[in-house]
């Protein structure tokens, strides 16, 4: 039976009016649900994509929206350590995956904080201690902060940093505190590696020296430094880590001397098995300065 043009008039009223509803709903909706999709780039799955908001809650608050989240250092066989990048209109940050710990981060304080105020040593010793002991508080167990200018063009800012050594051998942990003008901190970069088992006995320097020359006529060491290095497996390794200079460089006396050697900016970088006195070849320097 065919339906009344009333009827037929009604039915139509309403169906448009509920189109128009979908519509309206879709256009308040549509804007989060489309920056959630954007924002995620790569295969993330829930696991990591719950470890970057419970990073930026950590860092940035409860309320702070992601704007992008991908994987980085995740390609098969590629060597390296997953981290996850996540970024927010106030800062990003970088998480290690799969153990959820953030390793680094940059926190938006703007350029402004770096020349607002002086910041003494001591002031920006606290509040990076401050910011370590929320954040970070493994990094000041058995540890030694040291606190240096950042850098110069009137920058107020200070990077304090916390390192480990054991029988004169630097360890793996590490954590750095850049501390703004302001006493806010502006970024950091963390590395949480438990006391690793070190084997030994260790090269003495000299005899470490000599390796290092090995091949390098008309050089000398301008300094060294004895350090741990945990591989993939969990092993601990010692490697001495030596600057060549060219021989003739006066041996005066430079602020930047540790160990053996006068401490001479670098020409090259020299690495030697501190166990077996094998040479590491140089071009993985930042698998070890990292």
């Amino acid at each position: 039976m065919a339906i009344p043009i009333d009827a037929r008039k009604r039915w139509f009223l309403v169906a448009i009016g509920g189109i128009i509803a979908f519509a309206a709903l879709v256009l308040v909706f549509w804007p989060s649900v489309r920056s959630d999709r954007v924002g995620i780039e790569g295969p993330i799955n829930s696991s990591q994509l719950d470890s970057a908001k419970r990073a930026v809650r950590e860092f940035f608050g409860p309320d702070m929206p992601l704007e992008r989240v991908r994987l980085a250092g995740s390609t098969p066989n590629s060597g390296q350590a997953v981290r996850i990048s996540v970024v927010t209109h106030a800062g990003d940050l970088t998480v290690s995956w799969p153990t959820g710990e953030v390793v680094s981060g940059r926190l938006g304080v703007p350029a402004s904080a770096n020349v607002a105020t002086p910041l003494s040593d001591e002031d920006a010793l606290e509040a990076g201690t401050e910011f370590a002991r929320l954040h970070f508080p493994w990094a000041l167990n058995g540890s030694e902060p040291k606190i240096h200018p950042v850098g110069g063009g009137g920058d107020n800012s200070r990077i304090v940093e916390w390192r480990s050594r054991k029988g004169g051998i630097l360890l793996p942990m590490r954590l750095d505190v850049i501390v703004a003008g302001d006493r806010q901190v502006s970024s950091f970069a963390a590395r949480h590696v438990d006391m690793p088992v070190l084997p030994g006995p260790v090269l003495s320097a000299e005899s470490a020296y000599s390796l290092a020359l090995v091949g390098h006529p008309g050089m000398k060491i301008g300094s060294s430094e004895l350090i741990s290095k945990v591989d993939d497996s969990g092993v601990g390794h010692i490697y001495w880590l030596m600057s060549l200079v060219a021989a003739d460089v006066p041996n005066e006396p430079y602020a930047g001397a540790t160990g053996v050697g006068d401490g001479r900016p670098a020409n090259m970088v020299a690495i030697i098995d501190a166990v077996n006195g094998s040479v590491v070849d140089s071009s993985k320097l930042a698998e070890f300065s990292g």
